[in-house]
């Protein structure tokens, strides 16, 4: 499904790629959003809830530009877009972008298609990374949440071009390195998933030539592999 194929079984009208970004926004943002009012309502004081943060009782709902994440975030992102639009010139990338064939017909229709995946992707971003990952750490460890958190949002992107997949793994990696607080299991999480989704071929090689004890690792990993055939 990584060619594309997904557009040629699907051919969604306008009329049907709204529907879903408002299903996304739905279920993704605003029923989760009421659910984190409700919390903060019912236990305005309490810590310990999805819907406070720290030991003040401030809701979990606001965006901190104070801190230094979204720095990082945009510095990231000024340095991807040339590679963005090299990618956007490669037919398997024309053949599923924009998933609404009508927006490529009028500036207009495109226009509105953009803001529209836009919104369904902040959506999608608030529950997976933000609800469900802050929510999950309160009630296991850090690296289970991580892992329950990317396998679901990892399989909603199983239908997106093979070289866009595989770029989200320097990108995943450089960020969960990156951005501090327990920054080695959550490095260590997401390069396992990755490592088992992609396999070794889909990291880089010169990452791989600097692991330290590699002929060690490829060695265990081959012996797991045979026990499991």
């Amino acid at each position: 499904m990584g060619n594309g194929a997904v557009v040629g079984w699907l051919t969604p009208s306008m009329a049907a790629g709204l529907i879903w970004v408002l299903a996304c926004l739905g279920f993704f943002f605003l029923l989760p959003y009421g659910f984190l009012r409700l919390i903060r309502a019912d236990r305005p004081d309490d810590p310990d809830h999805p819907g406070q943060t720290g030991q003040t009782g401030q809701a979990a709902l606001r965006f901190d530009l104070r801190g230094t994440h979204w720095r990082i975030y945009l510095l990231l992102y000024l340095m991807m877009l040339p590679v963005i639009f090299a990618a956007s010139l490669r037919p398997e990338f024309i053949r599923v972008y924009p998933f609404v064939a009508i927006a490529r017909s009028s500036l207009g229709y495109f226009a509105l298609w953009e803001v529209a995946y836009l919104s369904q992707f902040f959506a999608l971003e608030f529950f997976f990374r933000g609800f469900l990952l802050f929510t999950l750490a309160r009630h296991m460890p850090k690296a289970v949440a991580i892992a329950a958190m990317v396998v679901p949002y990892t399989m909603i992107h199983y239908h997106k071009p093979m070289l866009e997949a595989l770029g989200a793994i320097i990108g995943g990696c450089l960020l969960a390195v990156n951005l501090g607080h327990d920054a080695d299991t959550t490095a260590a999480v997401y390069g396992q998933l990755a490592g088992a989704y992609y396999g070794a071929a889909g990291i880089p090689a010169p990452w791989r030539d600097r692991l330290a004890h590699v002929y060690l690792i490829t060695d265990f990993a081959d012996r797991l592999h045979d026990l499991a055939q």
